[in-house]
């Protein structure tokens, strides 16, 4: 396992309750067969810690990647975030392997 990979872990492991319900919400949103970002997911399911901040929300990258290794979504782009929150940042584009 690659230090990256721990680190995933490590984020879904202190949120566990949110990483299941993030992981579900993923596998709906693939469904539908339209592009989504990580955003969609936290409409869904709300932050992982609740408020925002630096390296708080470390969770809903690694359920991203996480259903992405398995096979359920994939990238197919980046787009600058819609959240005020979230300072224009850009977040990776997905959409479900149907």
């Amino acid at each position: 396992m690659t230090t990256k990979e721990i680190g995933m872990q490590l984020a879904l492991d202190a949120q566990p309750d949110w990483a299941e319900q993030a992981f579900e919400a993923i596998k709906q949103l693939a469904k539908r067969g339209t592009e989504f970002t990580s955003e969609d997911v936290l409409a869904i399911t709300g932050l992982p810690s609740g408020d925002v901040g630096m390296n708080k929300n470390n969770a809903s990258g690694a359920v991203m990647n996480k259903a992405a290794r398995a096979g359920i979504i994939r990238k197919v782009g980046y787009a600058p975030s819609k959240r005020k929150a979230s300072h224009g940042s850009i977040h990776a584009v997905w959409v479900g392997n149907v």
